[in-house]
């Protein structure tokens, strides 16, 4: 049986760019995924999963109106 190690780097050894220009490293980010806004920690932004839902209500509503209005 062989030993086996796993090496770590605790420094990053590549730079992210975006238009040539390096990316700040952040502790925490927020992105928009399907119907809330998550962060690092998956926690979800309640307000704005609301307002998306009263949205999309609103969107199905309308599409239901103009199928059945014809």
């Amino acid at each position: 049986m062989q030993d086996s190690q796993i090496q770590h780097r605790d420094t990053p050894t590549n730079t992210i760019t975006l238009d040539g220009e390096a990316l700040d490293d952040v502790e925490t980010f927020k992105y928009l995924v399907i119907s809330s806004i998550i962060d690092e920690q998956e926690e979800q932004d309640a307000n704005v999963k609301e307002k998306i839902g009263i949205g999309r209500k609103d969107s199905i509503r309308t599409i239901e109106q103009t199928i059945y209005a014809t």
